[in-house]
């Protein structure tokens, strides 16, 4: 059976995200690793999921503005607060 392993979802900061998605949603944070970009800047490899779950959330922080350019003015997603966005 064919599943999506990751889904990403761009948040303005990672602690307060996992925060959100690990004590408000009970997720289950699978990975919070140190990683690099592209051009060498640091930035993490964070990946929640909910339990039991096959499909994880990968977050990603818009750290450029290329990324805002690209993925627009962030937009709150209902039942949210307003600090976790999605862009679309």
């Amino acid at each position: 059976m064919a599943f999506l392993e990751l889904v990403t979802i761009i948040v303005d900061e990672y602690d307060p995200a996992i925060r959100f998605y690990v004590d408000a949603l009970g997720f289950d944070l699978v990975e919070d690793s140190p990683s690099l970009t592209n051009d060498g800047r640091a930035k993490r490899w964070v990946v929640v999921r909910p339990p039991g779950a096959q499909t994880g959330i990968l977050t990603n922080s818009a750290s450029t503005s290329a990324w805002t350019t690209w993925t627009g003015a962030p937009r709150p997603c209902v039942g949210l607060p307003v600090r976790h966005t999605v862009r679309l």
